[in-house]
C-alpha cells in the first residue's frame, strides 16, 4: 500500500492540521479514525446510510480564517472518506435496498457515481464546513488543505471542487450606535476533496 493511500486510509487529521474542542452544541471532534481498507467492499451492513457514513467520518473545529484567529469564531470540519463501504450503503439507501444487490437500480448509480468521483482512479474525501461568522469563511482560496498521514507526511489533493455555499440563517443584527454585532449567521458548504 502506498503512502499516499496509508494516508488516506487512517484519516489521520481531517484534511487540515486540527487542534480544538467541540463547538457549542455538543459536537464531539473526532480527529482520528481507522476504517476498513477503502477500495474493497467490507461486507458492512448498508441499511442504513447515515449510520455508515459516521463510521467514516472525522471531525474537528479549525480557527475561521476570516475571523481574527485562534480567539474568534471556529469553524466546523467534518470529513467523510468515501470507500466503497460508504458509496454502497449510499446507492443502497437510493435504490430502496437492505442488501447490496445487483440491481437495475443500483448499477445505473454505481455507473453514475463512477462517472461522476471516478474511485478507481481517485479517493474522494468530502468536506462539510460550517461558518457562524461568514459565507466567505467556506471559500477553499482562504485555505492550506493536506492530508496528514500516520507518517506526519502531509500531501496536497489533486482537485478540489467546491459546491455553492448553503445560506441557513444570515445574520440578523446589525450594529448600532453603542452595541456591538451579533453573529447570528449559520452558513453551510460542501467540498470533494480528491
Amino acid at each position: 500500500m502506498s503512502i499516499v493511500q496509508r494516508a488516506i486510509i487512517t484519516m489521520a487529521a481531517t484534511a487540515i492540521s486540527v487542534v480544538g474542542c467541540g463547538p457549542k452544541g455538543g459536537t464531539q471532534p473526532v480527529p482520528t479514525l481507522a476504517v476498513p481498507y477503502p477500495l474493497e467492499y467490507s461486507g458492512a451492513s448498508v441499511r442504513d446510510d447515515s449510520l455508515v457514513r459516521v463510521d467514516w467520518t472525522t471531525r474537528a473545529t479549525v480557527p475561521d480564517p476570516l475571523a481574527g484567529g485562534d480567539e474568534g469564531p471556529k469553524l466546523l470540519v467534518e470529513a467523510v472518506l468515501y470507500g466503497e463501504d460508504v458509496i454502497a450503503s449510499e446507492i443502497a439507501d437510493t435504490c430502496n435496498l437492505d442488501t447490496v444487490e445487483q440491481t437495475d437500480c443500483y448499477s445505473r448509480h454505481w455507473e453514475a457515481y463512477r462517472a461522476k468521483h471516478r474511485p478507481d482512479s481517485l479517493m474522494r474525501i468530502e468536506l462539510n464546513l460550517r461558518s457562524t461568522f461568514s459565507v466567505n469563511s467556506l471559500d477553499t482560496k482562504f485555505w492550506n488543505i493536506y492530508l496528514r498521514g500516520q507518517d506526519d507526511i502531509m500531501h496536497e489533493p489533486v482537485d478540489i471542487v467546491q459546491h455553492e455555499p448553503v445560506v441557513v440563517r444570515r445574520d440578523s443584527l446589525p450594529a448600532q450606535p453603542g452595541r456591538a454585532p451579533i453573529r447570528a449567521g449559520l452558513y453551510r458548504r460542501s467540498v470533494d476533496l480528491y
